[in-house]
């Protein structure tokens, strides 16, 4: 979990320090003309990091989906063992019994 609170905070920052940059950016160019250029690069930016950052949550939702999914699959395993232990056991006191 932690790692992932991490990873969200470093994708937060970077946007944030794009934004920033980027109005910066327009700021000191606004007296030329190319302020759409830079408008559109902006825009294109942003989308891009937003489509990093979907990709980021993705690629954690299926990690962890794949950690509960083994968990899930060892807690199995073990049931399975204990059970086989069990009738195991059981046979071995029979056994003796008889």
């Amino acid at each position: 979990m932690r790692i992932i609170i991490i990873i969200i905070i470093i994708v937060i920052v970077v946007v944030v320090v794009i934004i920033i940059s980027s109005i910066i950016i327009i700021i000191i160019s606004s007296s030329s003309s190319n302020i759409i250029i830079i408008i559109v690069i902006i825009v294109i930016i942003v989308i891009i990091i937003i489509i990093i950052i979907i990709i980021i949550i993705i690629i954690i939702i299926i990690i962890i989906i794949i950690i509960i999914i083994i968990i899930i699959y060892v807690i199995i395993f073990i049931i399975i063992i204990i059970n086989i232990i069990n009738i195991i056991i059981k046979i071995i006191i029979l056994l003796l019994l008889l």
